[in-house]
């Protein structure tokens, strides 16, 4: 039983995270949240609390999900240069699913209302944070198994990725063409060595 309510709980949270991506954490009512999760009032606060705690529970479940991905793509046995593409290339073609919102989900609530609040300010710059290391991880472990060049600073060459991709989707917000997006973005990394 306790399975299954986790599994609805994360179902629910899985729906307001779509609609605080469309519509934002401050254009978003506790009557938007209530229709999206599919659920009443009381089951609403007694499971989450109240609209920060969900909207929270969005940003946790959203980086773990994009985490335990980043971690098989950079766990295979491709070569650093075919698994930062890679990184890329699923960011761009994911721009075309019409079943997902444009855009990344932390760096949509970047530039959002929400960025005013310390705490969600703090979440979000932990995960992107956390990110950014976990991709200089990937770097270091390139350079130690003569991927990239031992002259290679990892971690501005990690803060630069990161800063492109983070660019890269907030384009895909404009609808900027997405051949455009995979031209720039093979330039981009053929310029930076990957």
């Amino acid at each position: 039983m306790g399975r299954n309510l986790e599994f609805e709980n994360k179902v629910a949270v899985d729906k307001a995270m779509h609609l605080f991506w469309r519509k934002g954490y401050e254009h978003s009512s506790l009557a938007d949240l209530l229709a999206a999760m599919e659920i009443g009032n009381g089951s609403f606060y007694n499971t989450f609390g109240n609209k920060k705690k969900v909207f929270m529970l969005t940003l946790e479940q959203y980086y773990a999900a994009n985490t335990e991905r980043m971690h098989k793509l950079f766990a295979s046995d491709r070569s650093i240069q075919k698994k930062v593409r890679s990184m890329f290339k699923y960011g761009i073609e994911r721009q075309l699913d019409p079943d997902c919102p444009k855009g990344c989900f932390l760096v949509n609530t970047v530039s959002a209302d929400a960025i005013e609040d310390r705490d969600i300010l703090r979440q979000v710059r932990f995960y992107l944070d956390d990110f950014e290391h976990n991709l200089e991880q990937a770097l270091v472990h390139a350079v130690q198994c003569h991927q990239l060049d031992p002259s290679t600073d990892t971690r501005n060459l990690a803060a630069v990725l990161n800063f492109y991709l983070q660019g890269l989707m907030k384009l895909s917000l404009l609808e900027y063409p997405i051949a455009k997006l995979r031209q720039q973005t093979d330039y981009f990394l053929t310029a930076v060595g990957l």
